[in-house]
């Protein structure tokens, strides 16, 4: 099965294609972005529009990526930041 993911970190938005076997990855498609999402937030403290416009379009931009790639799923992993 092929898979994406995209991990959406403080300082940079990344993606993994792959396809899945039982115990392994084979990757298919691998790219990354900065994007400095975590810029200025003071700890615990919420997000800048700035850095969460910037991240925006490479993180909506990996998703479509996927898709014609063959990814039967996509899931997006997110920094504390995001979570919190």
């Amino acid at each position: 099965m092929r898979l994406a993911t995209i991990d959406l970190g403080t300082n940079m938005v990344r993606l993994l294609v792959a396809d899945a076997a039982p115990g392994r990855w084979r990757p298919v498609e691998r790219a990354q972005c900065v994007t400095r999402l975590g810029e200025g937030q003071a700890p615990r403290g919420p997000l800048g529009p700035a850095p969460m416009a910037r991240t925006r379009e490479p993180l909506a931009a990996f998703a479509r990526r996927a898709e014609p790639l063959g990814a039967a799923r996509v899931r997006i992993a997110a920094t504390s930041a995001v979570r919190e």
